[in-house]
């Protein structure tokens, strides 16, 4: 188990070191946030949530496949500070990832049996993630589109 265990905490640091990459991208704060529509108000709004709220949201975030890959971009945006952020993606990235390295070590070659479960389940999450994405776009463009005038 020890080698298992070595490749998740592996796995873990390539997660923080991806994430702050991330995190930093997005790191411009206020005009990130107007990109996607926000007013300055609703920013201010979700600044004061983000702070109250973010460590959760990241560490539990770093837990949830596909949140998992985006989560640091909110936390960019709000601006969360990087100590709690490198505290909160490690500690989630790390157990994710242990978990699955031990996950992998235990079933070994069995791993084909568990694929046949997961294989429908992950069709019908894809499809979900595809229609929330196009959901969120739309509403961010119409958002704009109103803000710009459109609606008149």
């Amino acid at each position: 188990m020890a080698a298992g265990s070595a490749s998740g905490e592996r796995a873990g640091a390539g997660a923080v070191v991806g994430s702050t990459n991330s995190t930093g991208l997005t790191a411009t704060g206020s005009s990130s946030a107007l990109l996607y529509g926000l007013s300055p108000d609703e920013l201010a709004h979700s600044r004061r949530w983000f702070q109250r709220h973010g460590a959760a949201v990241v560490f539990w975030g770093r837990l949830i496949p596909a949140i998992r890959t985006l989560i640091s971009v909110p936390a960019g945006v709000e601006l969360m500070p990087w100590g709690p952020f490198l505290f909160w993606t490690t500690a989630g990235s790390l157990i994710w990832n242990v978990a699955l390295t031990a996950a992998g070590w235990t079933l070994g070659s069995n791993w084909n049996r568990v694929l046949a479960f997961i294989k429908p389940i992950e069709g019908i999450v894809n499809k979900l993630l595809v229609l929330l994405i196009v959901a969120v776009v739309a509403w961010l463009a119409l958002r704009l589109w109103r803000r710009r005038g459109g609606a008149h």
